[in-house]
């Protein structure tokens, strides 16, 4: 498996978004760092979040987004664990919440995407970090998700 496998979503998508319009509550005993246009979390056990906006090209729904995404985590190697709706108390925007586990460096990581998708941008959260502190991590973000505001 290559090093950098599972950073490639990560920051391939990174490449191609555009300015935040999105609003997150921190997360408990994450760090946030807004030095660019991505917000990004960092928590003291290595669980990484970013937070940031791509444009919907090629034209997509929710639907859409999620199966693309899975196949393509699912192709690189990612083991799918779990997929939950997850809407935005903000908003009342539908999202998708999609995790996996993939090995890096000889230990598990998990990953997770949750996905929003409007006309012109589809909003991308994202958390990746070794397994063993994931799921506490995941739950953290799991209550904050429904506090995302998206402009």
């Amino acid at each position: 498996m290559n090093l950098y496998q599972p950073y490639f979503l990560f920051f391939f998508i990174l490449l191609l978004s555009c300015g935040p319009s999105y609003q997150l509550p921190p997360l408990d005993d994450f760090s946030v760092y807004e030095k660019d246009r991505h917000a990004r979390h960092i928590s003291p056990d290595g669980i990484r979040l970013m937070v940031r906006n791509t444009p919907n090209n090629p034209k997509g729904d929710l639907n859409f987004w999620k199966e693309a995404i899975r196949r393509h985590l699912d192709e690189a190697g990612y083991l799918f664990q779990a997929q939950k709706t997850i809407e935005s108390n903000q908003t009342h925007q539908k999202g998708e919440a999609l995790s996996f586990i993939v090995p890096y460096q000889g230990e598990d990581w998990g990953f997770a995407i949750v996905i929003f998708v409007e006309e012109e941008t589809v909003t991308l959260v994202e958390m990746t970090g070794p397994f063993k502190n994931f799921p506490k991590a995941w739950d953290n973000l799991s209550q904050k998700i429904h506090e995302l505001k998206i402009n």
